[in-house]
């Protein structure tokens, strides 16, 4: 992965996309899955450097061999207006830097990157207590455990934007650990297939653009952004969350 700072010149890049409500969500062509959801694009991109050395650090605690950078500098490369309501995390376009073909190397890493998220969401929920799969926040109805199963349900649904399918029958289990893991066993043994074909297809369904890259971007992006809203449940009940899980500087 590029190493970018701005005591070298060198400048990670974002991608804006500014909805209808006039929520921001913010990409880095540099670093998959890293997005940025805020009220506006001017306090999405304030926040952007902070995140973006927030998440370095999350991948050198994870024996990834990156370069650090207190403050990084960014470099805004393309900017997109859209109609959808953007809160929640949303995204609309297939950004510029999504269309290029995916390398093998590039697979793998995202792999090994998945690999990470998913060892962060495993130590969450260790340190919840017995019934702490139940817990959710005032206002909010979907509980930890529905978290997971979402999570989970989500990857297959990542694998069907490029007509991956058809899928085994993975089997029904009430336990969301296990659906994660049946999940994601399938889901890194059709990644690892791919194609150059499928590395390097762009296509059209229920109205949105995918790739490639965008849908490995989106499986590190979707654990990552359902991990955060899992850590505010387990800090609301009082538990200790580990600092800077998913690469958050804050949850």
């Amino acid at each position: 992965m590029p190493g970018h700072d701005s005591r070298s010149g060198r400048r990670f890049s974002a991608s804006v996309e500014v909805g209808g409500d006039g929520w921001a969500t913010v990409w880095v062509a540099e670093f998959p899955g890293l997005f940025l959801n805020e009220p506006s694009e001017r306090h999405a991109l304030r926040a952007l450097p902070g995140a973006i050395a927030a998440s370095l650090r999350w991948l050198r605690r994870h024996g990834e061999p990156v370069r650090s950078a207190a403050a990084p500098a960014v470099t805004v490369a393309s900017r997109y207006v859209v109609k959808p309501r953007l809160r929640w995390g949303g995204y609309a376009v297939l950004h510029q830097f999504e269309r290029p073909p995916v390398t093998r190397d590039e697979v793998a890493r995202a792999l090994r990157w998945m690999g990470f998220m998913r060892r962060d969401t495993l130590a969450l929920v260790a340190s919840l207590p017995a019934d702490g799969l139940a817990w959710t926040r005032p206002g909010q109805e979907r509980t930890i455990k529905r978290h997971l199963q979402h999570v989970a349900g989500a990857e297959r649904w990542y694998l069907q934007r490029l007509a991956l399918g058809p899928f085994p029958h993975l089997g029904r289990t009430s336990d969301p650990i296990e659906r994660l893991a049946r999940v994601r066993k399938m889901a890194v043994a059709r990644l690892r297939r791919l194609t150059a074909a499928e590395r390097a297809r762009i296509h059209k369904i229920d109205h949105k653009w995918w790739s490639a890259r965008k849908m490995l971007g989106r499986f590190l992006y979707h654990e990552r952004y359902h991990l955060r809203s899992m850590a505010r449940i387990a800090a609301h009940h009082g538990v200790r969350v580990p600092h800077g899980l998913g690469g958050w500087a804050r949850y």
